[in-house]
């Protein structure tokens, strides 16, 4: 008798590349949680002030997502989805900005800078195709759960660890950072072979209210960190509540508010209490108009009254805080006058009238700082410094993310994000009313209050100029919209779209990687040219004695990297060596007023 055939296991590499390329939906899950990790945690060990490391993940997984992506997004025709229509005025957007920056007075400037926001918007895609997922959603809510922890309780050894006077010598060993990682087994060796010596890696410190140091865990700057934070108390309070929606214990969810509250409380954020408590605000107008039984009539009631309420109170604190608090009392913070309100009031005004001279099409991407100093009136330019050291005075954006848009791209650009806001909150309105009576519709209420918290916050802040809190808001913007399509799909009627499976997968796949590195490699030398830049501006601080190798690296990858022409000139200036400082003054491509660097 024939003995039956025994099932043969697949090998173990096999069985991996079954798993992890079998699926387009499941790569671009481990490719999102990948970016999410790195562009959240990594800093860079010269400077942690410059986000170069960042943007730089940041650029190639925007192009990696847009071809994958954009290949996922037509093969399972989302087009049909009416959620997907949201995308139509800001794809015109970009069109618009990228056809400005062709007619920029700088256009090399305004391409950098509109790069970036692009490289910003990147998880936009991913995020909104996973999300019709729940699955899929999951997963991912489990990864920046751990990124939350992280980050949050970081800041907070961050923020002990800053703020213990000097004499405590063991305060500073709070901070990891500051341990010897280059004398450890192992991960010594990994630094040695990365050039990477950890003992000239010095946290910035960012003066705040009561003489306090701001944290900013590994954000970079405590802005950018606290536009993280903001979007994350709304989040948090709908998973909570999708659990109550579903008779689950919700404690568990409303846990992580903790690391939360004490990231914010760390930061010391003007602008984040104004995100935090319009998201707050906003949330709870949908607890006031939901029609679930499981929340009590009286309470939805109490909710419709504190909302509006909530909202308005935060205006007037946040008014309030600027004013008793917009100037330090501590020496180092009282020398920047970037957060008193008097240079506030000159920026608006300086602003508008920026915009009165370029209402219909602006000045273009990036170029806000450049005409800055031009429509400034001399009392304005004494009392901010410009005329003593206008290099170290740049208004690099306008405190406030609305304006500066119909700064850079005038009214057209504007009314074309506006459009595009106002799409977004209609049909995600919409899909949450028609899919009220689901657990999933509490993560849109989520998601898209904490898109409101974001806007909020950049009302007087520009997190969403900058890669770490803007990579993070868009992915939020993605969510509530993939959040929107899946609801729309469980209308009776709608089909939902089969996973993309088969041969042509993988193909797709190591297409879409080799075709991104492809498309990568000529910016590559651009982002390296920063690197070593911020490498050299923050030895010349410290004195190091490879500033100099470091600024000729720069220039050697990029010879039209204007600042580090320009820092290296004055730093030959400083060691008596004119004729070289005057050569490297002039080597470089006339800069325009207040160029600098992007970071």
């Amino acid at each position: 008798m024939r003995k039956a055939r025994q099932p043969v296991q697949a090998p173990i590499r096999v069985r991996f590349f079954s798993v992890v390329f079998g699926s387009l939906e499941r790569f671009l899950e481990i490719s999102l949680i990948a970016a999410m990790l790195l562009i959240s945690v990594v800093v860079h060990y010269w400077t942690p002030s410059s986000i170069t490391a960042k943007d730089y993940y940041a650029a190639w997984f925007g192009l990696f997502f847009l071809l994958s992506g954009g290949f996922l997004f037509f093969r399972q025709k989302e087009w049909r989805n009416r959620s997907a229509w949201i995308f139509i005025p800001l794809l015109l957007y970009v069109l618009y900005a990228v056809i400005r920056v062709f007619f920029s007075p700088y256009p090399v400037r305004s391409w950098e800078s509109l790069r970036l926001t692009l490289g910003s918007m990147a998880p936009l895609i991913p995020a909104y195709l996973l999300a019709q997922n729940p699955r899929s959603l999951r997963k991912l809510l489990f990864a920046f759960t751990f990124i939350v922890w992280l980050v949050c309780l970081y800041g907070v050894l961050q923020f002990i660890s800053q703020n213990i006077p000097d004499s405590m010598a063991w305060g500073r060993r709070i901070d990891p950072i500051t341990w010897s990682w280059n004398k450890a087994p192992l991960i010594g060796d990994i630094l040695k072979f990365l050039e990477t010596d950890m003992s000239y890696f010095q946290w910035e410190k960012f003066p705040g209210m009561l003489g306090l140091n701001r944290s900013y865990s590994t954000f970079g700057n405590p802005t950018y960190f606290a536009g993280f934070l903001v979007l994350l108390v709304p989040i948090i309070l709908g998973i909570g509540f999708s659990r109550i929606h579903s008779g689950k214990s919700s404690w568990k969810a409303f846990l992580h508010l903790i690391p939360v509250m004490m990231g914010l409380a760390v930061t010391l954020s003007k602008g984040a209490i104004l995100g935090a408590f319009g998201g707050v605000a906003q949330f709870l107008m949908f607890l006031g108009i939901s029609p679930s039984s499981r929340i009590h009539p009286t309470v939805r009631k109490i909710c419709r009254v504190v909302s509006p309420l909530m909202l308005i109170a935060t205006w007037i604190l946040l008014g309030g805080i600027f004013l008793l608090a917009g100037e330090s009392t501590d020496e180092a913070a009282s020398q920047s006058k970037l957060q008193s309100v008097e240079v506030r009031s000159m920026t608006y005004s300086t602003t508008a009238a920026m915009i009165r001279d370029h209402l219909l099409f602006g000045v273009g991407p990036g170029n806000f700082a450049v005409f800055f100093p031009d429509y400034m009136k001399w009392s304005e330019t004494e009392s901010y410094g410009w005329s003593e050291s206008p290099e170290d005075k740049v208004m690099e954006h306008a405190h406030n993310e609305f304006i500066e848009v119909l700064v850079d791209l005038g009214f057209v650009g504007f009314m074309l994000l506006i459009t595009f806001w106002g799409a977004f909150v209609l049909l995600a309105w919409k899909a949450w009313q028609d899919g009220s009576s689901l657990p999933e519709s509490w993560w849109l209420a989520g998601f898209l209050s904490a898109v409101f918290a974001g806007l909020c916050e950049n009302m007087t802040s520009v997190s969403l100029r900058w890669t770490p809190s803007a990579w993070n808001f868009w992915l939020a913007a993605g969510f509530a919209a993939g959040l929107a399509g899946y609801l729309y799909k469980k209308q009776p009627g709608q089909t939902e779209t089969p996973a993309v499976q088969g041969r042509y997968v993988k193909t797709a796949l190591f297409s879409a990687l080799a075709l991104t590195t492809l498309l990568f490699i000529p910016a590559s030398s651009r982002f390296m040219s920063d690197w070593y830049y911020v490498g050299g501006r923050q030895g010349q601080k410290q004195g190091r004695p490879e500033t100099e190798s470091l600024l000729v690296r720069s220039i050697e990858l990029d010879p039209y990297a204007v600042a580090s022409h320009y820092l290296l000139g004055g730093l030959l200036y400083e060691n008596g060596r004119y004729g070289d400082a005057i050569e490297h003054f002039e080597k470089g491509p006339p800069a325009p007023r207040g160029c600098g660097c992007s970071h």
